[in-house]
């Protein structure tokens, strides 16, 4: 399902609990959604179309639909709450970009010709001027990949550029002039790729890479209807949409030269909005999220706020946002593993090997043994305390009893997929039973790790 400009088609936080750990699960009761999903109220009947952010508390958002004219949505405080602006009445918005805390532009149509239009802001989104090119019906993005070098495009084979910020803007020729351009991603000012396709469904790339001199048409994927693309780089990308009435995702190599099915849904949801930010990215449509930590070679479902639409999703860095008939917000955080010596006494040897990452896979660690050694004993507990075990710390508590992994060596602590453990600590102690040779068997307490569950970066 794809939207068009109205006049065309007619009018927890997480309580662990100790002991929370064993070999084959990890569970958590997800009484508070701190970790979880939050909707951040509008307070507008409309749907969220588009987001940007400049850091994880400050962004901005369009929405339209039930209200008299678009509105321009602006948060200071990580979408807890919202300010609102209604720039005209009868304006339609699809697209938002900010290139900085002042100096912003908006696309989207101006209903009362029906005509493209840009808004702009060098207030911070307090006031708005509206700038119309009536060469096109409307424009469905807008992209700066430099301060003073941006592009957005639209309706009637229309992209336009801007070399001076946005004061002034110049059609380019695409040479598709029946093309209903949806979707761009530039990677840097010279190279960039559109999504076109017809008035209700996108599937035919094109790609610049002098600047939008020139456009190549790359092609289409048979049978797939596109809705939205994102490149990390001059070769790397992945467009989403739905095929045979199911959600599907694409992924390029080489520019567009080919095209890879990496995803294929059950779900009948139709997939509307990308974003990659490096190798993490996530997918959204009418009933699901997806999530790759890979630059979209391999896609997993991901915990979703209640959609009924799924416009809109943005990576704010620690943020992710969903646009739906409410704007949803979840705290991704990073993963982390630091090392903590307690005692300053301890042997080394107990070690990350790889991250704690919420849904990928296991977390990892190692205990170095000796031929000394009997056996080890990983411990996981929800925080760390302070009481003194074996001349160290004791970082679980002692009832209920902490989990443990037995045996020698490296030990592996699955992690499911669920939203409400991101930005949870865990903390790991570990240790060793020594029988040398000679003299009686002893316990070594092992270095302490703290982990902090998340998404990779």
């Amino acid at each position: 399902m794809t939207n068009t400009p109205r006049s065309r088609v007619g009018r927890a936080a997480v309580t662990l609990q100790l002991a929370l750990v064993t070999v084959s699960s990890l569970a958590v009761d997800t009484v508070h959604a701190q970790q979880g999903w939050q909707p951040a109220p509008t307070g507008l009947p409309d749907n969220v179309y588009g987001f940007d952010f400049l850091d994880d508390q400050t962004g901005f958002a369009v929405a339209w639909g039930s209200s008299p004219g678009a509105v321009i949505l602006a948060t200071t405080d990580g979408g807890a709450t919202w300010s609102t602006r209604i720039p005209q009445p009868e304006t339609i918005l699809f697209a938002i970009h900010f290139l900085d805390r002042q100096r912003g532009f908006a696309v989207g149509q101006d209903g009362a010709v029906d005509e493209g239009i840009i808004l702009s802001t060098v207030d911070g989104g307090l006031t708005w001027e509206g700038l119309r090119l009536p060469e096109t019906f409307g424009l469905y993005d807008v992209q700066f990949p430099t301060p003073t070098t941006g592009y957005v495009c639209g309706w009637d084979g229309g992209i336009y550029k801007t070399l001076d910020a946005g004061t002034t803007w110049t059609k380019l020729d695409t040479r598709a002039p029946a093309q209903v351009f949806r979707s761009l991603s530039f990677v840097d000012e010279q190279t960039g790729f559109a999504l076109g396709g017809s008035a209700f469904a996108g599937g035919r790339l094109y790609r610049t890479t002098d600047g939008g001199a020139t456009w190549e048409n790359r092609g289409s994927p048979t049978g797939v209807t596109l809705s939205a693309l994102s490149f990390i780089n001059a070769n790397e990308g992945v467009t989403v949409g739905y095929r045979n009435g199911r959600e599907a995702i694409l992924r390029t190599p080489n520019g567009g030269g080919t095209w890879h099915t990496v995803h294929r849904g059950p779900s009948t949801s139709v997939l509307q909005a990308v974003h990659l930010r490096g190798l993490r990215g996530w997918a959204v449509g009418s009933s699901e999220v997806l999530h790759t930590d890979d630059g979209g070679r391999t896609w997993r479902g991901f915990a979703a706020p209640p959609l009924s639409i799924g416009l809109a999703i943005h990576d704010a860095g620690g943020q992710l946002y969903v646009g739906d008939n409410a704007v949803y917000r979840l705290g991704v955080g990073s993963a982390a593993c630091s090392f903590r010596n307690g005692s300053g006494i301890n042997p080394t040897g107990f070690a990350c090997t790889n991250t704690p990452v919420v849904g990928g896979g296991t977390w990892d660690s190692t205990v170095v043994t000796t031929p000394d050694t009997m056996a080890t004993f990983v411990a996981v507990g929800a925080a760390p305390a302070t009481l003194p075990f074996l001349g160290g710390e004791l970082l679980v508590a002692a009832t209920p009893a902490p989990a443990v992994l037995n045996g020698l060596g490296a030990h592996a602590l699955p992690i499911p997929l669920n939203v409400g453990l991101l930005g949870t600590q865990l903390a790991t102690q570990g240790l060793r039973l020594q029988q040398p040779p000679t003299g009686a068997a002893r316990l070594e307490l092992l270095n302490a790790l703290d982990l902090t569950l998340g998404l990779l970066p």
